[in-house]
Parts: structure tokens; C-alpha cells; sequence
């Protein structure tokens, strides 16, 4: 005789006549509830073996500054110096260490204490690293449901569950970045992928809000920095661009890069490092891709949208290659960071400032209206000093030619 899915529940349990998707709901959330178990209670045995502490070193400091973060508030943990870091030099906590570790398990602390449940910090550190680990389990099995279906998510959930690398970052007493930053991780990716899925703008803030504490909780944020543009890319390649994509990419990376820079140990790296240049080149480009959709949507004519194409190109092209010259001056000119001009240090330029200094001294000489003629001369130098030096190199040095010859003349 075949056995059911009931056979193996208790007489009381068994007399209940349910449906077929319910008794599979039913087993699904059996199994994920105890891959959830097993997530936390795996992660136990060291402090079910010997007590309950924290190990090594930097899980001890994460421990300190939590712990003033519970006594003092968040305002003295944001400017705190901590002279016994470091030492002798101290430490600016605030400005050297990503907070969401310490932010959360005291959040966590303040929510217990609210229960009317006398937990010391030190407990809620030991522990804050299974919690989280049983967590992203949950979050493992949403992101496999979410790629292809529910038998998916739970061989995820259980894998998460068990795999050892995860295991040693995440067991009771490590109490460390990675701890939560694994779930941030996770939680973003999901929270991304549902909102290309949806083209919700909820889901996308969501995932920007996702992005921001992973920001916040682990320097591995360039993991997801990198791996969403890499993934907006090849689905534009491949050809499935969509609004739905536009709006998850460009609402995550713009609010998910404001909020990053709030972070004190990240601010403008966010904008200016190399590890961040993929997503901003990927943020352009699907603009270029929102344009062209846009302009074949105006023109409804495959053959002026053609045309269009060809006279765009031809434009980039010719022009490019200027401008891309003219962004690298501004870019490695070590004077041009702070102002517009000067680009670079030219021999050109070089010339021009010592036509100046001939032009005052001829001004010296002939009075007034010869120091207005110089005046204006270095100033039409200079301006075609700036074009000319994001062009190329030929009419670069045309024009020194010409800048010795006139400065010739007017002596």
C-alpha cells in the first residue's frame, strides 16, 4: 500500500484532510523551519562546549565599541576617540570602521530590553553571528524561489545552512563583520533581482536601502558594486533591456550611492576609487540605452531611426576622442583637480606665462594701452591654450608656434 505525506504526522495531525498544495506548504515550511534550526544550532558548540565569549581580536574591539555604543549613545560612538586602539596614536572610531556590526547588535540589545528581557551585551554579541546566519537561510531560500522555484530556494537554504566557509565566519562568539554582511549580501541581491522582476520602485528602494547596510557592515560592498553592473550589462547585451531594468538600476545605484557615502570610512571613495568606476560606466550607458529607446519611440520609423543611428555615431567618432582626451587632462592634471584651468603643465603654457611676464614689462614701458593689448593677448592664449590642449598634439604645438611669434612682435 503506496504511503502519504500524512502517514508521517502524529494520529491527531493525521485525521486532518488537507489538499494537495496544502500538504506541500505544509512540508515546505517544515523544511525550511528546521534548516533554520539547524542554521543556529550548528553555530552553538563552541559556547555549548566551553561558555559563552568572545574570540580573537578584532571580534573583542567590535565588542568594545558596541558596548560603548549601548552606554554612551550613538552620537559619542560617531565621534569617539579611542586612545587605547592603536596605541599610542588612538583611534578616531567613527571615521576608521564600518558601524552596522555595532548599530545592530545594540538595536537588537534595546529590543530585548524593551521585552523586559535582562540580556547583557555581551550575550547579544555572542549570539548576534548565528541569529544572522539562520536568517540569511531565509533569505536564501526567497532568492532561489525568486530565480526558479521552491524546491530550489530550500536546497539553497540548506546549503547556506551547512557550508563550513560560512560556518567559521559565523559561529557563536566571532562576533565580526562578516557575521551580518553575509545576510546584507544576500538580502541585496534578492531585493535587486526582484525589482528587475517587478520593475516595482519599492522593491528598488528596497534593494538601495539593502545596499546601504551592506555598506555599512562590511567592506565587501564592492562585491555587489561590481556583480549588479556586470549583471545590467550582460542583460543589455544580450538585448533585454527594459524600463523594468531602468528603474531597479538607477534607483539602487543613485540612492544606494548616496547613502553609501554617509559612511565616514567610505564618503567619496564611493565616486572617485577605480573599484566604483564599473558601476558608474554601466549607470551611463543604460542612459545612452534609455536615449535611444526614447528617440525610436518619437521617430516610430525604422529607417529615420537608422539614420539618426549613423549620424550619432559618426559624431561620437569624430568627437570622442577629444573629449576623452579633454576628461584625462582633467582627471590626472594634478592643477586641474582643483580648477578648470590649467590642464597640464605644457611647454606651451610655460611660454605663455613668460609672455606675460614680457608683455607687463613692455606695459611698463608704453603705459597703459600697451598693458591692455598684453593683457588681452595672454588672455586669447590662454583660452586657446585650453581648447587646443584637448585636441591633439599637432595644433598644440601650431599654437606655441604662433605665441613665440606674436610675443616676438610686440616686442
Amino acid at each position: 500500500m503506496a504511503t502519504t505525506a500524512l502517514d508521517f504526522l502524529p494520529a491527531p495531525l493525521r485525521s486532518l484532510r488537507l489538499k494537495t498544495k496544502q500538504q506541500e506548504l505544509l512540508l515546505r515550511v517544515s523544511a525550511l523551519a528546521l534548516i533554520y534550526v539547524l542554521a543556529f544550532a550548528v553555530r552553538l558548540f563552541s559556547v555549548l562546549r566551553y561558555e559563552s565569549m568572545i574570540h580573537e581580536f578584532d571580534p573583542y574591539f567590535n565588542y568594545r565599541t558596541t558596548l560603548f555604543l549601548s552606554e554612551n549613545g550613538f552620537s559619542e560612538f560617531w565621534n569617539w576617540f579611542d586612545s587605547e586602539s592603536w596605541y599610542p596614536l588612538g583611534r578616531v572610531v567613527g571615521g576608521t570602521l564600518f558601524p552596522g556590526l555595532m548599530v545592530t547588535a545594540a538595536l537588537l540589545h534595546r529590543l530585548l530590553r524593551a521585552l523586559s528581557l535582562a540580556v547583557h551585551i555581551r550575550e547579544v554579541c555572542v549570539l548576534t553571528a548565528p541569529f544572522f546566519a539562520a536568517n540569511t537561510t531565509l533569505v536564501a531560500y526567497a532568492f532561489g524561489r525568486e530565480i526558479w522555484d521552491s524546491g530550489a530556494g530550500l536546497v539553497a537554504a540548506a546549503l547556506i545552512a551547512i557550508v563550513p566557509g560560512y560556518i567559521s565566519r559565523s559561529v557563536a562568539g566571532s562576533y565580526d563583520n562578516e557575521g551580518v554582511a553575509i545576510f546584507a549580501l544576500l538580502l541585496t541581491f534578492y531585493l535587486f533581482v526582484r525589482a528587475v522582476n517587478t520593475g516595482s520602485l519599492a522593491w528598488a528602494l528596497a534593494s538601495a536601502f539593502g545596499y546601504f547596510y551592506m555598506v555599512s557592515a562590511w567592506g565587501g560592498y564592492v562585491f555587489i558594486i561590481n556583480l549588479v553592473p556586470l549583471y545590467v550589462l550582460v542583460l543589455l547585451v544580450t538585448g533585454r533591456y527594459s524600463q523594468r531594468l531602468y528603474v531597479a538600476y538607477n534607483c539602487m545605484y543613485v540612492l544606494g550611492m548616496l547613502l553609501a557615502m554617509q559612511i565616514r570610512f567610505v564618503g567619496f571613495q564611493h565616486v572617485q576609487s577605480g573599484e566604483h568606476m564599473a558601476a558608474m560606466g554601466v549607470f551611463f550607458l543604460l542612459q545612452v540605452f534609455f536615449f535611444l529607446d526614447w528617440v525610436k519611440y518619437l521617430l516610430n520609423d525604422a529607417r529615420l531611426f537608422k539614420s539618426f543611428l549613423r549620424i550619432t555615431l559618426t559624431c561620437v567618432i569624430t568627437v570622442g576622442p577629444w573629449l576623452l582626451e579633454l576628461v584625462l587632462h582633467l582627471v590626472t592634471s594634478p592643477l586641474g583637480r582643483g580648477g578648470f584651468t590649467p590642464f597640464l603643465i605644457l611647454p606651451m603654457q610655460k611660454t605663455i606665462y613668460q609672455s606675460l611676464r614680457l608683455s607687463l614689462s613692455i606695459s611698463q614701458q608704453h603705459g597703459h594701452h600697451s598693458c591692455l593689448i598684453s593683457t588681452s593677448s595672454f588672455s586669447c592664449f590662454q583660452l586657446a591654450s585650453i581648447s587646443v590642449s584637448s585636441a591633439c598634439q599637432m595644433p598644440r604645438y601650431l599654437l606655441l608656434c604662433m605665441a613665440s611669434r606674436v610675443c616676438t612682435l610686440l616686442e
